[in-house]
């Protein structure tokens, strides 16, 4: 199955539909949902998790308030019901991506927005932040940068469990898995 990439905007998101959505996830995540102050933030967890829910379930056959979800030692989480179809989620400010594949995949979105670089200094290797730093006013490359860092934690699950600074997402067998492209005013990466 090739992946299946979904980005979903905040300004996009039909507020009617919410009672309906709700009905599709888990207890726990309606708990956590009812954790989250922040009206928009809750909404966009909210579409995120019933979209990944309907996306699953349809590839599955099943309903999607069926499907059950587990957490592996490090928070990465994995549907119970099918160990051939994986998953990915992530958000920023006003907007979440998720990612479905046939086989293990992390995926990460950031908006594209001013950045301060040295906030990159101490999460890339020597030979990242040469990079960064021949082009030190390219936005979409930071985004890249980061992006791909946290998809390869992601499709790891590993968590900052791993030093940023050990693996290389220019070059090398980690860089070689990694795919980045930017929608509208967002960077995505995916690693699988």
């Amino acid at each position: 199955m090739d992946p299946q990439i979904i980005l979903l905007k905040q300004s996009e998101l039909p507020a009617e539909k919410e009672s309906e959505l709700c009905l599709l996830l888990s207890e726990e995540e309606r708990t956590d949902l009812n954790k989250i102050r922040d009206t928009a933030r809750r909404q966009l967890k909210l579409h995120a998790h019933a979209r990944l829910r309907e996306e699953a379930a349809r590839l599955m056959h099943m309903h999607p308030a069926d499907l059950v979800f587990s957490k592996g030692e490090h928070g990465k989480p994995f549907l119970m019901q099918d160990e051939e179809l994986h998953f990915s989620l992530s958000y920023t400010k006003d907007a979440a991506v998720i990612a479905l594949a046939g086989q293990p995949i992390g995926i990460d979105i950031e908006k594209i927005r001013p950045h301060r670089m040295r906030f990159a200094k101490n999460l890339g290797t020597p030979h990242e932040l040469s990079v960064l730093r021949a082009a030190p006013d390219d936005l979409m490359l930071f985004y890249t940068f980061w992006t791909r860092k946290e998809a390869w934690l992601k499709l790891t699950g590993s968590g900052l469990t791993v030093p940023l600074t050990s693996f290389d997402v220019w070059d090398g067998p980690v860089a070689a898995r990694l795919s980045t492209f930017r929608k509208d005013d967002y960077c995505i990466s995916f690693c699988m």
